[in-house]
């Protein structure tokens, strides 16, 4: 449909409306980056990459098509996401300081109440983590999907692959009403100018 109707929003609302859909595009982003760039793979000499490059590279282009310039976030701001982790090793090299490069979509909200409901608080064996983005937007760094996402009411910010932030604050504690762990980390938006590729970590999406 969004072929034949040249309309990209049909595919944005496609994406946050089906959390396997979205799951599989981000496993498939994560998998891509992780054979290119740490098994220097080729869909010439890789099958993996054969098989997939080409439909994720061809759902990110869409992200970039001009009838969603509209939406493009334009002005500075903070949005926030929230999830529940198993293990803390999946932020090994989150730190202060650390320059992280996302190699999927971040599914974020301008409300940090709305972030604190993904944080999982009802499952004791996971560690809740809340992330803050502040975005500068150098780039096309993000879409606000409010306006045609099928939850309005989360306020929805998707941030887009490739974007490079900067630790500015990583905390670790124990919350004392409920002896659950906690981590928050706060990021902010780099330019090009200030982002230095060989110290840079990609990572994928943290749920």
């Amino acid at each position: 449909m969004a072929a034949k109707n040249d309309e990209p929003k049909h595919v944005v609302q496609a994406y946050t409306r089906s959390q396997p859909l979205s799951r599989k595009i981000n496993k498939g982003m994560a998998r891509n980056t992780y054979h290119e760039l740490t098994l220097y793979c080729t869909p010439l000499n890789c099958n993996v990459l054969a098989r997939t490059q080409d439909g994720i590279d061809a759902f990110v282009s869409l992200l970039f098509h001009p009838k969603l310039d509209q939406y493009v976030c334009k002005d500075k701001l903070e949005v926030y996401r929230g999830s529940g982790i198993k293990s803390e090793d999946v932020l090994k090299g989150y730190e202060k300081g650390s320059i992280i490069i996302s190699t999927t979509f971040l599914s974020t909200s301008r409300d940090p109440i709305i972030a604190e409901m993904f944080n999982d608080p009802g499952n004791t064996n996971k560690i809740s983590l809340l992330c803050t983005y502040k975005i500068f937007n150098y780039r096309r760094t993000a879409l606000d999907i409010q306006q045609f996402s099928q939850y309005p009411e989360e306020k929805e910010v998707l941030i887009l692959p490739y974007v490079p932030f900067k630790i500015t604050s990583f905390e670790s504690m124990v919350l004392a009403d409920s002896g659950k762990r906690r981590i928050e980390v706060k990021l902010e938006e780099i330019g090009d100018d200030n982002l230095d590729m060989q110290s840079a970590q990609t990572v994928s999406t943290l749920v």
